[in-house]
């Protein structure tokens, strides 16, 4: 989990260095870069819920998070 959030970090980095070199808007670069460090976050989480749901130490289902982000994805 740790590592995900430290890559989360590098790729809204890299994503925003990318988006000032284009000469994007400022605030429309912030809101980006943080919204696909959310998503890598959330993703990231689901991965580490579901490998220790194999495990068996949590008995958490992936299934049920996964069709909520589904649902909403089509949503929005």
């Amino acid at each position: 989990m740790l590592v995900g959030i430290r890559v989360a970090g590098k790729v809204s980095s890299r994503l925003e260095r990318l988006c000032l070199k284009k000469k994007l808007d400022v605030t429309l670069l912030s809101s980006i870069a943080s919204t696909i460090k959310i998503i890598i976050v959330v993703l990231i989480g689901i991965i580490a819920l579901g490998k220790l749901g194999k495990l068996g130490k949590l008995g958490i289902s992936v299934t049920s998070f996964v069709a909520a982000i589904g649902a909403l994805s089509l949503g929005a």
